[in-house]
């Protein structure tokens, strides 16, 4: 299972062959990054990271497989050459700067863990929106929704909910998925912005096109 990654990544990549030492380096770097994380995470989380590293790896070795028939034809055709090659060092780069942390307030966009989709978006400045919607699996959903301030801080960010009184809520990023934590339900055992079944805190992962479905959240 390949999960798309809602932020990208863009690259100013020169039409060069690779530099084969580089790659190698990079490769390195990912499989340091990945054994880091899959000691954080917990399993679920792990066995997706793992998932979408093989998925990946899939994709980088089709492409070096066409760089190798290249090579062994000895075809004179640098620009095809050039194309392959930085395929391969921008799949590289993609992947291992999409497992580190990204910026507080870059954090944004969607996620889901199977039964929970969660989607945020902020102003780009001082004002964040925060969305889960539940499915009880007889057909029916229940919406959080959290509109109010948000401050970065060194590993995430907190929102200050609008409605006086209501518990602040933290977003962290940990490799490819998101925790919400700070969650503290009421007396009524309910968060004050969710419906009676909607649950914030928790692990979820990225939705394929989530970007896609953001512009409505601050409107």
């Amino acid at each position: 299972m390949f999960f798309a990654f809602p932020f990208p990544l863009v690259l100013a990549l020169s039409p060069v062959t690779p530099d084969h030492q580089s790659i190698e380096q990079m490769d390195v770097s990912v499989a340091a990054e990945v054994r880091r994380l899959e000691s954080v995470l917990d399993p679920d989380s792990a066995d997706a990271l793992r998932s979408n590293q093989q998925a990946w790896e899939r994709r980088v070795q089709a492409l070096d497989d066409q760089l190798a028939i290249l090579r062994t034809d000895k075809t004179d055709d640098s620009e095809e050459l050039a194309r392959i090659g930085s395929e391969v060092r921008q799949q590289r780069l993609s992947f291992l700067a999409d497992i580190k942390a990204i910026p507080a307030p870059d954090l944004r966009g969607g996620w889901t863990d199977g039964t929970t989709d969660v989607l945020f978006d902020t102003n780009g400045k001082d004002r964040a929106k925060l969305v889960t919607i539940t499915d009880d699996g007889k057909g029916k959903s229940a919406i959080c929704v959290v509109n109010g301030a948000f401050k970065a801080s060194p590993d995430g960010l907190t929102i200050s909910p609008d409605q006086q009184g209501d518990q602040p809520v933290q977003l962290r990023r940990f490799g490819i998925t998101l925790a919400i934590e700070a969650e503290q339900p009421s007396a009524s055992g309910m968060p004050p912005y969710c419906q009676t079944g909607g649950a914030l805190s928790g692990k979820y992962f990225r939705i394929e096109g989530a970007e896609d479905l953001l512009p409505w959240l601050l409107h």
